[in-house]
């Protein structure tokens, strides 16, 4: 899984402030992050991250819980002015990533600007429901037991509403809500071939499987 953005204009976003005013006590982070406490280390991290980019080459950090990472290459790479792509481990930390840091940094360097950077989260297609999938278990149901009869009930009165077909919207089921349905072939999930979830308004790729199609990766 992974984020990428770019600025929305060809203008460095954050590049008339430095790291150091960034941040060091008194700097712009002290004063819009209510949790504020300066890290050395987070800016230390900040700086040779920024360098390594300067630079074009590798740099590999190894920070403990506390150092602020995420703030601490989100600047640079925004700083930086280039498209970038952020893959994470966890989709806990992307979600953080796009839904808080990003957009706590967008409104921290660029007050009352709307999407002054272009973000698009991506994710793997076994993260979406197939509708083809879905109505083929309507016609050859082989669930086993009344929980995968109540999970297939769930997830198709959600299909009917969802307009993302992110699975992650059904909810109290944890990280993996959908189970291994499979109506066709050993091994494959209902998830669809959409990988685009976009924070910029645009339309992301289309399922056309069922009776119409299933638009994913618009969030206004």
């Amino acid at each position: 899984m992974s984020s990428s953005f770019q600025p929305a204009s060809s203008a460095a976003p954050g590049g008339t402030i430095s790291l150091y005013s960034f941040f060091s006590p008194g700097g712009l982070l002290s004063r819009t992050h209510p949790a504020y406490e300066f890290r050395r280390g987070q800016l230390q991290m900040a700086q040779a991250v920024e360098h390594a980019i300067e630079e074009r080459r590798h740099l590999i950090v190894e920070a403990g819980t506390g150092t602020g990472k995420t703030l601490a290459y989100l600047m640079p790479a925004i700083r930086s002015g280039k498209r970038v792509i952020i893959s994470t481990g966890t989709k806990n930390l992307q979600e953080q990533l796009f839904y808080k840091d990003v957009p706590f940094l967008e409104q921290a360097l660029f007050p009352g600007q709307q999407r002054a950077l272009s973000v698009c989260y991506m994710k793997g297609r076994n993260n979406y429901l197939c509708r083809e999938k879905l109505y083929d278990l309507t016609g050859q149901p082989v669930l086993n037991g009344l929980d995968e009869i109540e999970q297939y009930r769930a997830i198709a009165a959600w299909e009917q509403t969802t307009e993302t077909g992110d699975r992650a919207e059904l909810a109290g089921q944890g990280e993996d809500p959908v189970p291994e349905l499979r109506p066709g072939q050993e091994g494959e999930r209902a998830g669809v071939p959409i990988e685009l979830r976009r924070r910029d308004g645009l339309d992301g790729r289309i399922c056309r499987h069922g009776s119409g199609p299933l638009q994913v990766g618009t969030l206004g």
